[in-house]
């Protein structure tokens, strides 16, 4: 559980985690050499279905993708000072699909999202079970890359999980309602609020998905579609 605030900072909807909080989030292992823990989530949404996520499965997108990034609390006191440093951020990616019910760990921000419909508003948050929203499963996709936002510092572990999270027609509805504009324009509607597909330039991407017999781990290793989670 933790607690922060809603922000709806004209680019994306953005939980920042109040950090004097005794309440925290961790992660290690798995491809991580150190501890990290849990700074913010950020929201990224397409206006159709068809699209919305940044990371793409076989050139497939989601209808959305959560990002949660952690800062390294073994080498660095803040988020601030990781975000350029070696080793210094890890991310989640979430990949979203629309579902038949309702995401009870999603409904915190769904439900505070009108208190922030507009740009520069913000909306405190409390007992929100960020743990709750990952997806149960221990396979995934890993790969070192870069923000996806200005300035793109390339330090950040990217961890996408080969399961999707489920919302709600509703809730990916009450994104939708999100604009970019402040009072003034209430025209420009915050979808489509995405990164285009970047080229791995030559980067491994592992994963610990066993797909041949003998190894694991290779570096020639491709991904394939898990068409339950697709079709």
């Amino acid at each position: 559980m933790v607690v922060g605030s809603l922000v709806n900072n004209g680019h994306d909807l953005t939980f920042e985690v109040d950090q004097t909080s005794q309440w925290g989030v961790n992660i290690s292992m798995g491809p991580l050499s150190y501890t990290y823990r849990a700074a913010n989530l950020k929201v990224h949404f397409g206006s159709k279905d068809e699209r919305g996520s940044e990371h793409t499965i076989a050139d497939r997108a989601f209808v959305a993708e959560i990002h949660i990034f952690f800062y390294n609390a073994e080498l660095y006191p803040n988020f601030s000072d990781s975000i350029r440093a070696p080793h210094g951020i890890a991310a989640l990616s979430l990949l979203v699909k629309v579902g038949g019910t309702r995401n009870l760990a999603f409904e915190p921000i769904t439900h505070t999202i009108k208190k922030v419909t507009v740009k520069g508003h913000e909306s405190k948050l409390r007992n929100f079970y960020l743990g709750k929203l990952i997806p149960q499963t221990d396979h995934y996709i890993t790969y070192e890359g870069s923000f996806t936002q200005p300035g793109c510092f390339e330090t950040v572990t990217w961890i996408v999980f080969n399961k999707p999270v489920y919302i709600s027609r509703d809730q990916i509805d009450a994104l939708r309602k999100l604009k970019q504009g402040g009072e003034e324009n209430l025209q420009m509607s915050m979808s489509d609020n995405i990164r285009p597909t970047m080229s791995t330039n030559q980067r491994p991407v592992r994963t610990n998905i066993n797909f041949r017999s003998d190894c694991s781990m290779k570096h020639d290793m491709f991904y394939e579609v898990n068409k339950l989670y697709t079709d």
